[in-house]
């Protein structure tokens, strides 16, 4: 008997098709991944835009912070060698007999009634001084600010810093002090000129324009408040032409730079250390209202004195 046995021969095709099985998986796979992965790198990607202007938004910021802070500082180390301490002396007195309360520096508080009434009261070298018919008026002492404007030795100040004493030193920040020879002052501006003795090469502020201040504009005041020598705040003009208590030759500009007692008399400046006010007094009912006598109202008085 005769026995065949066949075996059943794989068409090439049939090779080909299993071949190309796994790829066309693979194709599959990599269809569903690939956008997977693309939509990943795109939100990579995307933000970096937005990440830089953010970043470029950071560095101008932080490039205008340092310009200003660099103002101030170029501003108050241009102006603070001129700013000095002002120490006024009254001696003892005796009372005159039958005399009501006396005002220290002579004449009334210009202030009077004003919510500002108290913070001249603190800016002056004494208060009020009751005498007991005839009795002893005992020594006062005070202290405000001033700025040089004259090598020579002219002092810019208040009145109310100076008025009636009997001695007056200023002190420079480098330590040196002179004794006035000589004081004007204006009760009805708050200003004082002080000229000093045996004084030379000294060093000055200049005195700016203060027409051509803008609300809004920065501006620093420098001072020696509660005997803290050569202090320096910053704000800005907030107001101007306000009109104060009894004061009718000074219109005054408003400032939410720190003013405070021991400030009186020294100078606001602006962001090139020129002088465009003297600091007068703040408000006793609120925070970050100041005042001061605009420069050109100083150069006027100045030049009368």
């Amino acid at each position: 008997m005769t026995m065949t046995h066949s075996l059943a021969k794989s068409h090439p095709s049939q090779k080909k098709d299993r071949r190309a099985a796994p790829s066309r998986k693979f194709a599959a796979l990599l269809l569903r991944v690939i956008p997977t992965v693309a939509v990943a790198a795109a939100l990579t990607i995307m933000p970096l835009p937005a990440r830089a202007e953010e970043s470029a938004a950071t560095a101008e910021d932080l490039m205008h912070a340092n310009s200003l802070s660099k103002a101030f500082r170029h501003a108050a180390e241009h102006a603070s060698p001129s700013v000095v301490v002002v120490r006024s002396e009254t001696k003892a007195k005796k009372a005159s007999p039958n005399r009501g309360p006396q005002k220290r520096g002579g004449g009334e508080n210009p202030f009077k009634g004003t919510p500002f009434e108290d913070f001249f009261r603190e800016g002056m070298p004494g208060g009020s001084d009751l005498n007991n018919q005839g009795g002893q008026m005992p020594p006062r002492s005070g202290v405000g600010s001033g700025v040089i404007v004259d090598g020579t030795g002219i002092v810019l100040t208040n009145n109310h810093v100076v008025a009636g004493a009997d001695e007056v030193t200023v002190e420079l920040p480098d330590g040196r002090e002179f004794k006035a020879s000589e004081i004007k002052t204006d009760p009805e501006s708050d200003l004082a000129v002080v000229r000093l003795e045996n004084a030379h090469d000294l060093p000055t502020a200049k005195l700016g324009d203060s027409d051509k201040l803008e609300i809004g504009d920065w501006v620093i005041a420098i001072g020696n408040p509660f005997e803290l020598e050569t202090t320096v705040s910053a704000g800005i003009i907030s107001g101007k032409g306000r009109e104060l208590g009894s004061i009718r030759r000074a219109k005054f500009l408003q400032t939410d730079a720190a003013i405070n007692p021991g400030n009186s008399g020294g100078p606001l400046v602006d962001d090139q250390g020129a002088v465009i006010g003297i600091n007068t007094l703040r408000a006793a009912f609120g925070e970050n209202i100041g005042f001061a006598i605009p420069s050109n109202t100083v150069k006027r008085v100045i030049a009368q004195l």
